[in-house]
């Protein structure tokens, strides 16, 4: 998918008047976010990425934007108020506004929202109308950074982003700060320089959204087979289901070198993260579920050495960004032998 393709994509769900149910977002640059997992080096195993081609034309953004990219799943946003006022989730789960605001960036620095709590989890709903290369506001609640998962790029569709709510509190407050500016750069081709680009301005709407959570769980679909993957060998591949499931353990020999890949499916999938260890200790590899509809498999494998001499254990263990509130995400996590 092209940039092009992406900015279509989300025009015309942008359009006319919203539907009772939203519209998931369609794997938005899928193998672009799933390259935006960080790698580090630790003692006794070397993590690197292999990954599908970069796409020509693909926007390069600062660490912090590229860790938080559009990737929610979306509602159509109505053209007069900016966000429905009722929705209901593929699942089947309801929506109902209780707050919004607007931001426009950069005459306005900073905004707020808060809502009374009312005991039911939150999500926090944001809409833009601008150039994709507007400010993003950072987001806080009650004084906190919300994190990993957050806000994406200026772009049409709604991101839909779990809300935390602390125990106890009898109001929620959402403060949304744009006096930093996050800086970007675009590349014509992969491996081209990046020429920095002119700030744009947007309009941000943001909401609080509560929730429903069913009375009981809703079983998410499978999960896409994992494809054949050149210089590799399949070792296994395990299906579970968070949070029943939290992780996943491979035995590997001494002296080979594994790869690991991992897909999910369900309502909430994109909220689901991993983070990948060795003998228990975690190897700085972590991020985001894929998840797979269609198009390209979006490939983004890690691999770590094992030393020579000693066999170890790989653990993939699976958290969430706020309640899953019987809304399970079904994963599945492939193990391969690079082929030498």
């Amino acid at each position: 998918m092209s940039v092009q393709d992406l900015r279509e994509l989300l025009r015309e769900r942008g359009d006319g008047v919203p539907p009772h149910n939203p519209v998931r977002q369609a794997q938005v640059e899928a193998r672009i976010r799933r390259l935006r997992h960080r790698r580090t080096m630790v003692a006794g195993a070397t993590t690197l990425m292999v990954a599908a081609a970069a796409l020509s034309g693909a926007l390069a953004i600062s660490q912090n934007q590229e860790q938080s990219a559009a990737v929610q799943p979306v509602v159509t946003a109505s053209a007069s108020t900016g966000l429905p006022e009722r929705f209901t989730a593929t699942d089947g789960v309801p929506y109902r506004l209780l707050g919004q605001t607007t931001l426009k960036v950069p005459l306005h620095k900073k905004g707020t929202l808060t809502v009374p709590s009312t005991g039911k989890p939150f999500d926090l709903a944001a809409t833009c109308t601008g150039g994709r290369h507007a400010i993003t506001p950072q987001i806080r609640v009650g004084g906190r950074p919300l994190g990993a998962g957050g806000l994406g790029p200026c772009v049409k569709g709604v991101q839909l982003l779990a809300l935390p709510v602390p125990k106890g509190a009898k109001e929620v407050t959402a403060t949304f700060d744009a006096t930093t500016a996050r800086s970007g750069c675009v590349r014509s081709k992969p491996s081209g320089s990046c020429t920095p680009v002119a700030e744009e301005e947007g309009a941000w709407t943001f909401g609080i959204y509560e929730w429903i959570p069913p009375g009981t769980a809703v079983e998410p679909g499978p999960v896409k087979a994992f494809p054949h993957v050149k210089g590799y060998r399949a070792l296994r591949t395990t299906t579970g289901l968070w949070p029943r499931d939290p992780s996943t353990t491979l035995h590997v020999r001494g002296g080979q070198t594994v790869g690991a890949d991992q897909l999910c499916s369900g309502a909430l999938a994109a909220r689901l993260s991993y983070t990948l260890l060795l003998n228990g200790k975690p190897t700085g590899v972590g991020g985001q579920c894929g998840v797979w509809e269609k198009g390209s498999y979006p490939m983004a494998m890690s691999l770590t050495e094992i030393p020579p001499g000693k066999d170890a254990e790989l653990t993939i263990r699976w958290s969430m960004r706020g309640p899953d509130g019987n809304r399970p995400v079904r994963w599945s996590a492939g193990f391969w032998e690079q082929i030498k």
